[in-house]
């Protein structure tokens, strides 16, 4: 599961500055594959001292479900193989990758969604999402991995850098000499589907002020979003997805500070709304990290 989020975080990343070609070959190289040969990738995904601490709650007054490990990147025998600068590179690429994953969503079955409570409702799921946090080991990455400004203008700022260290090291790790303008990424357009994951012209992300309210509920951004989503008793699927149809929308929670959101083809109406919701609610506030041609 942490495998295939890491890999799908980065192929979505990727194509915002990348061509589909290229996104498919790095990844390819970084994480092995099958196809079109079988090959071994340049790091290994480990996960040790795997513990769980709660299972799924049967019980609608229990806890969510709740395990924790130790997440251990190895370089494979080809990362040997490239020149230091390179290898310096790919390290830097996948430590911003596995932060910007662990807050633009979960990991496993709702990852889509932030962990929160149904525990109002008669039957069961009593909880509903997936919310991962990665800790550092020691002290030194500590702050690396826990720190997040108070200010919402400077966590839009911080997530910024985040996102800006990872396409540097991209490029300098693929040796392509273009500069990063987050402002004009790639537009990817694809004839069999409406959408597709990638943080592309199309695509937006927007980070929420969520420090108020009962952590266990839903946080204030996807509070919203099942507001606008909701008929009946089911969810309008050009927001939320369907059983058959996985949603164009990702919500990840930082807890007592911020929801992120990210928009998959953020001109589609009903999610045009949904973001100038966000943006422009007298409630919420909210600002724009990603998008095309936003301002600084």
């Amino acid at each position: 599961a942490f495998r295939s989020i890491l890999r799908y975080w980065f192929r979505t990343l990727s194509l915002g500055i990348l061509t589909p070609a290229q996104v498919f070959n790095a990844e390819l190289e970084i994480f092995g594959g099958i196809h079109p040969t079988s090959c071994c990738g340049f790091i290994q995904l480990i996960l040790e001292d795997e513990k769980l601490i709660r299972d799924n709650t049967s019980n609608k007054k229990d806890e969510a479900g709740s395990a924790k490990g130790t997440l251990v990147l190895r370089p494979g025998g080809s990362f040997m193989q490239l020149s230091r600068s390179k290898q310096k590179a790919l390290w830097k690429l996948l430590r911003n990758l596995m932060w910007l994953a662990s807050n633009l969503g979960g990991v496993g079955q709702g990852a889509r969604r932030p962990c929160y409570s149904r525990q109002d409702r008669a039957n069961l799921p009593y909880w509903r999402g997936s919310s991962l946090q990665l800790r550092g080991l020691e002290e030194k990455d500590r702050q690396y991995w826990q720190y997040y400004p108070k200010d919402l203008g400077a966590f839009r700022q911080f997530f910024r850098s985040r996102l800006i260290d990872f396409y540097q090291n991209l490029l300098l790790w693929l040796e392509i000499q273009d500069s990063v303008d987050l402002r004009k990424p790639h537009e990817i357009v694809s004839a069999r589907r409406s959408w597709i994951d990638a943080l592309d012209r199309n695509s937006t992300i927007i980070v929420v002020k969520a420090d108020q309210g009962d952590e266990s509920h839903k946080p204030p951004s996807l509070e919203l979003l099942h507001k606008l989503a909701r008929i009946g008793n089911n969810y309008d699927v050009d927001l939320c997805g369907s059983i058959n149809q996985r949603s164009p929308i990702w919500i990840a929670h930082v807890p007592k500070r911020y929801d992120v959101v990210t928009i998959f083809d953020q001109n589609q109406e009903k999610r045009s709304q949904y973001k100038d919701s966000l943006l422009n609610s007298s409630i919420l506030e909210g600002l724009q990290v990603w998008g095309y041609e936003i301002e600084d």
